[in-house]
């Protein structure tokens, strides 16, 4: 099975019906609350819709785990599909040209039975894809991982969400932010982890576990898979399960010494029986 021709479609279609949305006020007419809180706005559900045709077009049973539904389809079904419609809605709906579309599909319903990943930057049509035994490509071409080990001078991308989760890291993160030149904060969680896998973001980090699952995963699964460094702070790859609601905390980065150099910054002042770990 070409599980990822199938996100590769999936996501271009999506890109291919937000378009003519995009700058225009209909894409941020509100249509309601979706199933995580958030609101959804016609540029998302029209990506959402899309998806799902097209994945549904060959695993008609799949189960899908979106941002907008929530849980669809059959509950007996092998196929779990976390999908991420639009990442970055606010950016999307403001006409900031920086939002994307993630898929994560897995024959099982563990992180471990991800078998394709997928995100596409929705503005400029950039595609990353993976599969199971990899490599990772970016419009085709193989990805090289970001070797930076340098603190000051690295390009590191964060969730900026102060509205939830939980500030045990919060002495730590100050003392990251001192040594960090370049802090970003871009709007798209999967689409800032996703560069982490092609270098252009040397890491990307959420002390406080806001992430869904569909924010990240896809591009978790895509830095893994090149060779990089990936360190969940409140839970485990193992047992994963992608048919719960999760919130995540994440380091990604090209390669490990960054990572560590990251982590061992967030933990000094965190005795170890109460480093969070579910």
């Amino acid at each position: 099975m070409e599980y990822v021709k199938v996100i590769e479609k999936a996501l271009k279609e999506a890109r291919k019906a937000i378009i003519p949305l995009f700058g225009r006020e209909e894409a941020s007419k509100f249509l309601e609350y979706g199933e995580h809180g958030d609101p959804t706005y016609a540029i998302d559900r029209t990506a959402e819709d899309a998806i799902v045709r097209v994945i549904r077009d060959t695993f008609p049973k799949a189960y899908f785990v979106t941002e907008e539904a929530g849980m669809l389809g059959d509950e007996m079904s092998e196929i779990t599909v976390l999908i991420d419609p639009i990442d970055g809605s606010t950016n999307a709906t403001h006409g900031i040209p920086m939002f994307s579309s993630a898929i994560a599909l897995a024959v099982g319903q563990y992180f471990e039975d991800i078998v394709a990943s997928g995100v596409i930057n929705l503005v400029h049509g950039d595609l990353f894809l993976c599969g199971n035994k990899g490599p990772v490509l970016m419009n085709g071409k193989q990805v090289k991982l970001s070797q930076n080990q340098d603190l000051e001078s690295a390009y590191i991308c964060m969730n900026s969400n102060v509205h939830s989760g939980e500030w045990i890291w919060k002495t730590g993160l100050q003392n990251l932010l001192s040594k960090i030149r370049y802090p970003r904060s871009l709007g798209s969680a999967a689409l800032e982890t996703a560069y982490v896998s092609d270098g252009r973001v040397d890491a990307y980090l959420d002390p406080k576990g806001t992430l869904r699952s569909f924010d990240c995963i896809p591009s978790i699964h895509m830095i893994l898979k090149a060779g990089g460094f990936v360190e969940l702070l409140n839970t485990k790859f193992e047992n994963f399960n992608l048919r719960k609601k999760h919130r995540l905390g994440v380091v990604a980065s090209g390669n490990i010494g960054l990572g560590e150099k990251i982590l061992s910054i967030l933990k000094e002042d965190i005795p170890s029986n109460e480093f969070p770990r579910s």
